[in-house]
């Protein structure tokens, strides 16, 4: 790997996409620990991070050669100009009307839904979840709040039975540096019969954003 300066003053990278072990810029671990320190995120999902950054380290590209893989070049992709996160985070939505004009305009929010949740750059802004549903223990949650208020929920599943980062490179990566994202809990004996509708809006320039969902 050889890496030199840009005019911008940002690495540029030359790489072999096959065996490098990372792509720089953004995709590093120091990003991985930014993260984790903006979100105040528990040891545990901070550990699962950094588990996912050794393995997508650790593990080759995959290539044109491999056969999941051999419709799709990813030495074409900019890695060293992704940007991993967003430096300014959205505001929240107090209400549906104060959704921006924007984002609402894009979104059908007047379909018939059992809840509604609407993502910016991997922050969620807004949710509506109807009483009748919180009142059975249905769990409508953006994956930073899940993390933070129901970590028996994801200890169990996320990175472990559910894609591990062993799955693959680009599985690891988003491992390492899961944004945004929605859990959706359903207790047993408890139907939702309408469907649960998540929105992302995305204006970050070069933005890499790995939501997770997980039901």
């Amino acid at each position: 790997m050889a890496s030199g300066k840009a005019g911008s003053g940002k690495a540029t990278v030359v790489a072999d996409i096959e065996t490098a072990p990372s792509v720089r810029g953004e995709i590093g671990p120091e990003t991985v620990e930014a993260i984790v320190r903006e979100r105040g995120e528990p040891e545990w999902m901070a550990a699962r991070r950094r588990e996912a950054w050794e393995v997508y380290r650790e593990t080759p590209m995959p290539t044109t050669r491999t056969e999941e893989w051999r419709y799709t070049d990813l030495a074409k992709i900019g890695w060293q100009d992704l940007a991993m996160r967003d430096p300014s985070p959205p505001s929240p939505a107090g209400s549906r009307a104060e959704i921006p004009a924007e984002i609402a305009a894009a979104f059908a929010l007047g379909e018939e839904s059992a809840a509604w949740a609407v993502q910016h750059n991997g922050v969620q802004i807004w949710s509506e979840v109807p009483e009748e549903l919180a009142a059975k223990g249905v769990l409508f949650l953006d994956f930073a709040t899940a993390v933070a208020e129901h970590p028996e929920i994801l200890q169990t599943y996320f990175m472990t039975s559910a894609v591990p980062p062993t799955f693959g490179k680009l599985a690891a990566l988003h491992g390492a540096f899961v944004s945004g994202g929605t859990v959706v809990y359903v207790p047993d004996g408890v139907e939702v019969e309408l469907p649960l509708t998540v929105y992302r809006w995305m204006d970050v320039e070069n933005a890499a954003l790995f939501p997770a969902i997980h039901s």
